[in-house]
């Protein structure tokens, strides 16, 4: 799985096109991107674009992740505003959560 290419990331697109010279029939890659130019350029496959979440909903799970289901974080409205800043970044990409999340423990 190659995640986030993009073509004018000259390192990162020459270790994705190397291994390619030499794949073995039946082999499968998942490779995502942001960039409609690399998906066109990476193979014949199917494409699926996916489409961000809604703001809303997303900022719900956001919330859901980080506070759980209870309100009894002391400084939740605090959090939330620095939650509000965060959410906007991560460009609906859930992905991005797990990562994210280790941080914000490990500085707790």
């Amino acid at each position: 799985m190659w995640d986030d290419i993009l073509k004018d990331d000259g390192v990162k697109w020459n270790s994705f096109c190397a291994p390619l010279e030499n794949d073995a029939e039946g082999s499968r890659i998942l490779v995502t991107t942001r960039s409609p130019e690399v998906s066109k350029l990476v193979g014949p496959m199917n494409n699926y674009e996916l489409k961000g979440s809604q703001d809303e909903v997303f900022w719900h799970f956001f919330k859901y992740c980080t506070f759980g289901s209870t309100s009894s974080c002391n400084n939740r409205e605090s959090l939330e505003c620095i939650g509000e800043k965060i959410v906007p970044k991560l460009k609906d990409s859930l992905c991005w959560l797990p990562g994210l999340f280790d941080a914000c423990w490990e500085w707790s």
